[in-house]
């Protein structure tokens, strides 16, 4: 179902009207990335771990988003009983994942530097004088397709998420509190409508989006097999 229900997401994102360019999921290698770094991390075997975190640093040349991984990796690992088998690994392995974000961090200042700066055309906490984020926050009053856009994340994700948290195991909740801060980091400092910001999101969103479709599913069901 999961499946399923990425594949519906990527879809819709990319036949959606032209209107809504900025909620295109075009920064495919950053899903991909994102991906192959959760996947190395939560592995039980040391040495698949420690080549999940050399990539994670690889990866961070293409998006600082990466960062996420860091911060679901650890969740994954509080919450996966199997993984605190092994006491002292599992305190080795949060210990690299809270650093990991200063490490992604200095290989962006360090790439910025080789570039001589130009990344940073366009790029800070300020838009036109005006802190960021507020001047987000005041596009989606004056601009309508904006505020449509910020509604569309993640095919209705701010209309139906609040439905599915009952239906959620506690991993998949770990993993949505774990999302709070690095987004909120990317909130700060990104275009809050420009959906290639949430790129690493995008798996748990067609997570979420599954358990909000099979519980309608379900509702469904029970309502037409009541008497």
């Amino acid at each position: 179902m999961t499946q399923a229900t990425f594949m519906l997401v990527m879809l819709l994102h990319y036949s959606a009207s032209r209107v809504l360019n900025a909620f295109y999921v075009y920064d495919i290698p950053s899903i991909f990335f994102y991906l192959l770094s959760f996947l190395l991390l939560t592995d039980r075997r040391p040495a698949i771990f420690g080549l999940g975190f050399a990539a994670v640093f690889v990866f961070a040349a293409n998006r600082e988003t990466i960062v996420v991984v860091a911060f679901h990796a650890a969740a994954f690992i509080l919450a996966d009983k199997k993984q605190a088998a092994d006491r002292k690994e599992r305190m080795l392995r949060l210990a690299a994942l809270a650093v990991a974000p200063v490490g992604i961090f200095l290989v962006r200042v360090a790439l910025l530097h080789a570039l001589d700066g130009h990344m940073a055309d366009g790029a800070g906490l300020y838009s036109d004088g005006t802190l960021r984020f507020w001047a987000n926050v005041k596009s989606l009053f004056h601009e309508p397709p904006k505020a449509l856009q910020l509604v569309l994340l993640g095919c209705g994700l701010l209309i139906w998420w609040p439905f599915t948290v009952f239906r959620m195991r506690t991993i998949e909740k770990y993993l949505i509190a774990a999302s709070a801060l690095p987004l909120v980091l990317l909130l700060l400092a990104g275009n809050l409508v420009e959906l290639r910001i949430y790129g690493e999101l995008i798996p748990l969103m067609a997570l979420l989006l599954a358990y909000f479709l099979q519980g309608v599913g379900k509702d469904a069901g029970d309502a037409r097999a009541a008497p």
